[in-house]
C-alpha cells in the first residue's frame, strides 16, 4: 500500500484546494454584488453628467440668441391700431355678366390656366367643324329645303368661319411663342374681357 504520510498530504492538499475553491466562489459572488452596485452609481453619474451638459448647451443657446437680438437694429415699438372710426375700404372693381358666355369669361379672369390660349388651332379645327356640321345640318335643311348636300356644306362652312366654336376665332398664339409673348397675350386678353364686362 501507499505511504500513509503521502495519503495524508494528498488529503490535506485536496481539502485546502476545496477550501480555496469555495473562498474563490464567495469572493466572486461578493465581487458581483459590489459590481452591480457600482454599475448603478456609474449610470446615475452618467445621467447627471448628461443633464449638466444639456443645461450648459441650453444656457449657451439662450446667451447666443440674446446677443443676436441685441445686435439686430431696433425697430422701435409698434403703435397700437386705431380703434373705431371709419374704415378705408378701397374701391373694388365690379363686373357684370348678362349671359352664360359672359359669366364663363368672367370666371376665367380669376384662373391662371393656359386653356384660353390656343397654340395649335389647326389640330382642333377638323373635329370642331365636324361637330358643328352634325348639329347644324338638320337645322339648315329645315330653314332652306331643296338644296344639295354640297350647297348645305358650303353654307355651314361660311357660318363656321364666324362661329365662336371655331378654334381660329379663339385667342390664338404662335406655336413657338416665347414666355414674354404668352404673358403679353394673356394681359391683352384679360384687358379685353375686363373692358367688356366692367359695369
Amino acid at each position: 500500500m501507499a505511504n500513509p504520510k503521502k495519503r495524508q498530504e494528498k488529503a490535506e492538499a485536496a481539502k485546502s484546494k476545496k477550501a480555496q475553491d469555495e473562498r474563490m466562489k464567495k469572493e466572486a459572488q461578493e465581487e458581483e454584488k459590489w459590481s452591480k452596485g457600482a454599475k448603478n452609481s456609474r449610470k446615475k453619474e452618467e445621467e447627471a453628467e448628461k443633464r449638466r451638459l444639456a443645461a450648459e448647451r441650453k444656457a449657451e443657446r439662450a446667451r447666443l440668441e440674446k446677443e443676436e437680438m441685441d445686435s439686430l437694429p431696433n425697430k422701435g415699438k409698434k403703435q397700437p391700431a386705431k380703434k373705431g372710426g371709419r374704415f378705408d375700404i378701397p374701391s373694388v372693381e365690379t363686373f357684370s355678366a348678362h349671359n352664360l358666355d359672359d359669366a364663363l369669361d368672367l370666371l376665367s379672369l380669376d384662373k391662371k390656366s393656359k386653356d384660353e390660349l390656343e397654340r395649335h388651332p389647326e389640330r382642333r379645327f377638323k373635329a370642331a367643324y365636324t361637330a358643328y356640321k352634325e348639329k347644324r345640318l338638320p337645322e339648315i335643311r329645315k330653314e332652306q329645303p331643296g338644296m344639295r348636300l354640297n350647297q348645305y356644306e358650303d353654307l355651314m362652312y361660311k357660318e363656321f368661319q364666324k362661329h365662336p366654336d371655331n378654334p381660329f376665332n379663339k385667342f390664338t398664339l404662335k406655336y413657338n411663342a416665347k414666355d414674354e409673348e404668352v404673358a403679353a397675350a394673356r394681359a391683352k386678353r384679360r384687358a379685353e374681357l375686363e373692358a367688356r364686362l366692367r359695369e
